[in-house]
């Protein structure tokens, strides 16, 4: 009981960011047209803190529709708290992004969180021809907020780079869409790594791209390589007990799906395979 008091909101709120710094393209571009996003592509990712797990992550394409007479794809992100820890903290939150298929920019974002019991909707309508964002939670009236560079979602900013790959060269900024505010944040590659993914191997180690966020002390993602770009493990820091502690939040793929099966993967990426996750509900 004394650790789950100690274990920090702001954790569990990173842990529903992380979907933020999966900037490199999810499934096979090799397999995929250019212009398309594989519809019904699920990822789940368990959450670690202090070698526990604590809590799921699952993203999912959902669809591709209409919207304001354009044409955009429907991706839908759920993340909750599981095991014991669920009966201390009960803490859900699930997110629907419409991306639009030409400029893979985010349009619209509905943001749901319960929270001990209290349920809270955002809405996030994005105009990024004029740089402008109007948040609602359904209670006031909309905010109008500016931005300076392109706005991402933690969902669309892995799909446009999917797109879009050299936007990330070297170093990158964005605006990156908080509860009711943007933040700019700049990011960095750093080489390969090895690294250990226990839905994978408990003694091998996989080559991955290492991404950081600039100054070191941040965000790290490792991205998987031999044509299967997804991110494989997400790495950050938040304070503890009054701030005089810092946790390590790990988060490790544990299920991938495509209808393109095995055909899409790596033969070393097969434990990771699921069919199972095309039919979550998310």
């Amino acid at each position: 009981m004394k650790n789950t008091k100690r274990f920090n909101r702001r954790a569990i709120i990173w842990c529903t960011l992380m979907v933020l710094f999966i900037f490199v393209p999810w499934g096979l571009l090799a397999v995929q047209e250019p212009s398309d996003l594989p519809i019904g592509e699920t990822i789940r990712y368990a959450i670690h803190i202090s070698g526990v797990k604590i809590g799921m992550q699952t993203i999912k394409i959902v669809s591709r529709e209409r919207y304001n007479f354009n044409t955009v794809y429907r991706v839908r992100a759920r993340m909750r708290i599981t095991g014991i820890l669920s009966f201390f903290y009960n803490y859900h939150e699930q997110w629907t992004v419409l991306i639009d298929e030409e400029t893979h920019y985010p349009v619209w974002v509905e943001r749901q969180i319960k929270d001990r019991g209290t349920s809270t909707t955002y809405t996030y309508v994005i105009d990024q021809e004029n740089r402008k964002v109007f948040i609602s939670n359904g209670n006031e009236k909309p905010v109008v907020i500016h931005s300076e560079h392109v706005v991402f979602d933690r969902l669309s900013l892995c799909y446009y780079y999917r797109q879009n790959p050299s936007f990330f060269d070297g170093e990158s900024s964005f605006d990156f869409l908080y509860k009711e505010s943007l933040h700019t944040v700049s990011m960095e590659e750093s080489g390969l790594s090895e690294i250990r993914i226990p839905k994978l191997s408990t003694d091998d180690t996989t080559t991955a791209v290492r991404f950081m966020e600039r100054g070191g002390a941040g965000i790290e993602v490792f991205v998987g390589i031999e044509g299967f770009s997804v991110p494989l493990k997400v790495v950050f820091r938040t304070p503890v007990s009054n701030k005089k502690k810092i946790a390590e939040v790990v988060l490790f793929i544990e299920g991938y799906a495509s209808h393109t099966g095995s055909k899409c993967i790596p033969e070393r990426y097969y434990p990771l395979l699921k069919r199972s996750l095309l039919s979550v509900n998310v």
